[in-house]
């Protein structure tokens, strides 16, 4: 009896001091260029320099509440972190519940954004597709803009956001901004949290569902480029009773709809070069959404 009793006494005493579940933890020693009240969720460690801090696996949540407003900061990958993953968030309520959103390089290459909500509530609220892979070691600028149910995530100093999404139907609407979240190491400085001017309400509802887009591609001039790069898989040789051959590589594509009536391409001497490459197996690989929420390719 006495054995269980300890062991009880115990267990109480170990799940009410677990850090992970403690979200109100002390507060943070910050630089200058990370203003406000700061505190730890989860079992993340944050290395501090004069001018940034450096947050792996938790996050640190900014204790100032707010509804609609904006927040900005500056962040890099360390140059020998394996690829970028920098997560950040708003109207953070406890750690279950808050909207997320990340600059992710690798195999994702794009910004995210999510809400975080237990009981099956949980829900990806948009992907925008990067145009250049982020490079661990560089600055990047971003400032995310919250009114009512819509948000919008800018890069750097570019005019219309990356990532333009609402939610339709938010379950709360005020909660703290928080910098980390993923699992690989970030860096972040100049952290600036402001409410909404009347100007910048003006501006953010004229963008409307507009968002950055990427100048429209040539896409014949980029065919003809890769149609004249082609060449064709060569076998050096062929064994006497089986040959594997992978068949990775280029190919020649040409669509039904893009066949001329009556001309099936089976002539030896068929004229293919207005045909289409085809890259395999990059091309035509599903997304794959795992355990951890990571697509395999966006190809």
């Amino acid at each position: 009896m006495k054995r269980s009793l300890c062991f009880w006494l115990v267990l109480t005493v170990w799940l009410l001091g677990e850090p992970a579940l403690n979200p109100a933890r002390a507060a943070l020693v910050m630089p200058a260029s990370l203003p406000g009240s700061w505190s730890i969720v989860g079992r993340g460690t944050i290395q501090t320099t004069p001018e940034s801090a450096v947050i792996t696996g938790g996050f640190a949540v900014e204790q100032q509440m707010w509804s609609d407003g904006e927040i900005s900061f500056r962040a890099r990958a360390p140059q020998d972190a394996g690829e970028v993953q920098i997560w950040g968030g708003f109207r953070q309520r406890d750690r279950d519940s808050r909207y997320v959103f990340a600059l992710r390089g690798g195999h994702d290459n794009d910004v995210y954004l999510a809400r975080y909500a237990p009981d099956g509530n949980a829900k990806i609220l948009g992907f925008a597709p990067l145009d250049f892979p982020p490079v661990p070691g560089t600055w990047y600028r971003v400032r995310v803009v919250v009114l009512g149910s819509r948000f919008h995530i800018y890069l750097n100093d570019e005019k219309l956001p990356r990532l333009n999404a609402v939610d339709p139907a938010p379950l709360w609407k005020s909660g703290s901004a928080f910098l980390g979240g993923g699992w690989l190491p970030a860096e972040f400085t100049d952290f600036k949290h402001t409410p909404l001017s009347d100007a910048v309400r003006a501006e953010f509802r004229s963008v409307g569902n507009a968002q950055w887009a990427p100048p429209a591609e040539d896409k014949e001039a980029l065919r003809q480029q890769q149609r004249a790069e082609y060449a064709p898989a060569r076998v050096a040789s062929l064994k006497p009773l089986r040959t594997e051959v992978s068949l990775d590589g280029n190919w020649l594509l040409l669509p039904d709809y893009e066949l001329p009536d009556g001309q099936p391409p089976v002539r030896p001497d068929y004229d293919d070069q207005h045909w289409h490459v085809l890259a395999v197996p990059p091309f035509g690989r599903p997304d794959c959404l795992g355990c951890t929420g990571k697509p395999a390719s966006r190809t």
